[in-house]
């Protein structure tokens, strides 16, 4: 009878390594090999005349009249590329780290709106849902919004994210650590 547990154990034991190295594979596949895809039949919904490059660190959006970091926060834009790595923040430091960023020049930086980084998305976009010449190596990843869900006692903590994947926000908890592409008003539509 023992033998027969320790055996029943052994085989529990091997088949959670197995579907463990396969979530481990499906987790890596996804984010290190995946490519953008985009639909040529589909009209853009952000097609790149709607932004002007500002700086080779921002981009406007002469749509919205919004003025965005090129790159995630943390990275810098050098020939068509953002280098280095993005800093990642829970969202209470994302909203407080905002309002001490000045950025080509600018000091009034925030962190966007549900509505205002759902305006950056390109629908026939996938992995990642963005326009790539405005926003160039944007990951497919979750970002900080700065939306806050409400007041429910069960929704606490949590708040606003968008994942790029697709260009869908969801609800995330805010302890976790995310980038942030960050955002300001300019004066007037263009």
């Amino acid at each position: 009878m023992l033998h027969q547990c320790r055996q029943a154990g052994k085989k529990s034991k091997h088949i959670f390594v197995k579907k463990l190295a396969i979530l481990v594979l499906v987790t890596w596949s996804h984010s290190a090999v995946a490519k953008p895809s985009c639909d040529p039949q589909a009209e853009a919904s952000t097609p790149t005349s709607q932004f002007r490059v500002d700086t080779a660190q921002t981009v406007s959006d002469k749509k919205t009249a919004l003025m965005w970091q090129r790159c995630l926060h943390g990275q810098r834009y050098h020939n068509g590329h953002c280098l280095g790595d993005a800093q990642t923040f829970s969202w209470q430091e994302a909203l407080d780290s905002a309002k001490t960023v000045t950025h080509a020049d600018y000091s009034d930086w925030r962190l966007p709106s549900r509505e205002e980084i759902l305006s950056i998305v390109e629908k026939r976009c996938k992995m990642p849902a963005i326009n790539l010449t405005a926003f160039p190596d944007t990951p497919s990843g979750w970002q900080w919004t700065s939306s806050y869900i409400g007041f429910h006692p069960a929704l606490h903590n949590t708040v606003w994210a968008i994942t790029f994947r697709a260009g869908n926000v969801n609800k995330y908890m805010k302890f976790r650590q995310l980038p942030i592409r960050l955002v300001r008003t300019i004066a007037t539509k263009q």
